[in-house]
């Protein structure tokens, strides 16, 4: 195991979101509760930036239009290094999407045609009526009918009894395009809730995916969350849709929770997309249990040993 991966999840469940700086010493609190006492300085367990700032930050596809509009270069040999954390946070042209601003040639050159430079999805904020929206859109280059496959292993996943985003299938310039409804909105325009991933909770940054495991998740929802019984049967149910529908990339920032600056809540699922297997064998996004069995196999779900 990772020597980071040793850090107690329960206290790293404060990592990034109760300090700016991501930074404090750990203190009991009259509720026998362990918390975060702020003190300045740099990020707790070596992180490069506070995990709610980061979880904050344009994903892959982002980075990728960003850097388009900043150099006027897109290729395969740009890296998301090449331009800091906090380019991007200002960078971002999510705001300017929302409130109905044109797109400027170059992001509209980088949405039209991002779609073949590998990896991410290409995604596009909509306000339809009352409703916030995700447009997730198709590209030339998909191996097979993906944002289809998305749709049904979200309808799927609803239809077993799952807390999942609400989704609709629709066509856009001879493309399919899935609409999801955003659950981090409330009914108040331009008002968020605030949420952090797994990959936060857990004290990990980017570059540590790897090391997130499921079981150190329970342990989080034991310690931090509203009604842990019922969150640790749902991310079961989750755990075994995903390994049912081959989403194999269900990572550590494809959960998230609800944040109310005291305790946390899941989210309804998102992402439950089927990836395309290369061999007989694959493998999920996060450890199952403590032993770091991650096989696609539903018995590794049922045998897999307790935590202590």
């Amino acid at each position: 195991m990772h020597p980071e991966s040793r850090r107690d999840p329960t206290e790293s469940t404060l990592v990034g979101i109760r300090g700016a700086t991501d930074s404090g010493e750990a203190q009991w609190d009259e509720e026998g509760q362990k918390r975060q006492r702020f003190s300045g300085g740099p990020p707790a367990g070596g992180l490069a930036a506070p995990g709610c700032i980061a979880d904050a930050g344009p994903d892959a596809w982002g980075q990728r239009v960003i850097r388009h509009r900043l150099t006027g270069r897109v290729d395969r040999n740009m890296d998301a290094s090449d331009l800091g954390m906090l380019t991007y946070l200002l960078e971002s042209g999510s705001d300017r999407i929302e409130t109905g601003q044109p797109l400027s040639p170059e992001m509209d050159i980088a949405l039209m045609h991002g779609t073949s430079i590998g990896g991410a999805r290409p995604k596009v904020l909509l306000s339809d009526g009352g409703r916030q929206l995700i447009a997730k859109l198709s590209s030339r280059t998909d191996p097979y009918p993906v944002v289809k496959a998305e749709a049904a292993a979200m309808a799927l996943a609803a239809r077993v009894g799952l807390d999942v985003a609400k989704t609709q299938v629709t066509r856009a310039l001879g493309h399919d395009v899935l609409l999801v409804e955003r659950f981090d909105r409330t009914g108040v325009i331009g008002q968020r809730r605030m949420m952090v991933s797994a990959l936060t909770m857990l004290g990990l940054d980017s570059m540590q995916f790897r090391y997130a495991a499921y079981h150190d998740l329970a342990d989080v929802i034991r310690a931090r969350f509203t009604d842990p019984d019922a969150t640790l049967r749902e991310l079961f149910a989750r755990i075994v849709c995903n390994i049912c529908v081959g989403n194999t990339d269900h990572h550590a920032r494809n959960h998230a929770a609800f944040w109310n600056g005291e305790h946390l809540s899941l989210t309804p699922a998102y992402d439950l997309c089927p990836q395309v297997r290369s061999g007989g064998t694959a493998n999920q996004g996060m450890a199952i249990s403590p032993d770091g069995f991650r096989r696609s196999q539903l018995a590794g779900t049922v045998h897999a040993p307790p935590t202590t």
